[in-house]
């Protein structure tokens, strides 16, 4: 088994977290454009009012019974909270109760909602009810609120029992992989946009790192790849120290960097978007 020479060692670290680094920057694009694109389906469906795509989305609309039902309270959500030693709030339960309801959008198309695969959030919820280690925290939503709904929307074909008494034909929000379908008064859209710009800053931390790498310490190693001269460098200093010390700095400011603007920015409350 052969070990690699000292010259080898180096270059090969310098390849090495290159690739790592190119990685990275490919990555935090994709999930940039993956929450750009999220946004922008919900802003076109909101700015358009036009024929909505089926997937996964945001939507905004009045909440209604559907034909036949009541009006007044539609869906109530309850979350279980505990503590112990006068430490913080965990989440121990969530129970939601209602009936499937209709969101009513500006351009008049309708949307079922299915309150029991949903997760209710609310501005302003009730006073909870603590007692002891225990504490209860309840939302409600009526008829005419007006939420943003996110989800998975189903095809225009995939209707069959959406035709009721009224004629009107509904399309179902539908929880999406492993997730529930969220409610809240608050638009999603600043949220993805703002993690959007996090993984964008994430990929230009990526790109930066390797430039300034290649640039310094990883010059030697450029020039060899580029003269195809691997085994005939020049005797000097061994870089490997260099290299590795600057492929773990890269690296760690890279991965640090771009998870500390991710995290800041899913803690960060940012403005709801304007009502159109």
């Amino acid at each position: 088994m052969s070990v690699l020479t000292p010259s080898l060692s180096w270059l090969a670290v310098a390849v090495g977290s290159s690739l790592l680094l190119v990685l990275a920057f490919l990555a935090a694009s994709v999930l940039a454009g993956w929450y750009e694109e999220r946004a922008r389906r919900g802003l076109a469906a909101v700015a358009r009012g036009a024929r909505l795509r089926a997937g996964f989305g945001a939507f905004q609309g009045e909440a209604r019974p559907l034909d036949g039902r009541p009006g007044g309270l539609l869906v109530t959500n309850t979350l279980t909270q505990v503590r112990f030693g006068g430490g913080a709030w965990r989440d121990s339960g969530r129970e939601t109760t209602g009936s499937p309801f209709a969101l009513v959008l500006s351009s008049g198309e309708e949307i079922e909602v299915d309150p029991r695969d949903a997760v209710l959030s609310d501005r302003d919820p009730s006073s909870p009810y603590t007692m002891g280690v225990t504490r209860d925290i309840v939302t409600r939503l009526s008829t005419g609120d007006v939420i943003w709904a996110t989800g998975v929307l189903t095809r225009q074909r995939d209707q069959g029992d959406g035709a009721y008494r009224s004629g009107v034909t509904r399309r179902r929000l539908l929880a999406p992989r492993r997730g529930r379908i969220a409610l809240g008064p608050e638009s999603p859209l600043p949220r993805w946009q703002a993690l959007a710009r996090a993984h964008k800053l994430g990929g230009l931390l990526a790109a930066g790192a390797l430039a300034v790498l290649h640039l310094t310490v990883y010059r030697g190693a450029d020039v060899a790849l580029f003269e195809y001269r691997v085994c005939g460098l020049p005797a000097g200093p061994d870089p490997f120290p260099a290299v590795l010390f600057g492929a773990i700095v890269g690296l760690a400011v890279t991965a640090l960097g771009w998870r500390a603007l991710v995290v800041r920015t899913k803690l960060r409350p940012v403005r709801a978007a304007r009502r159109r």
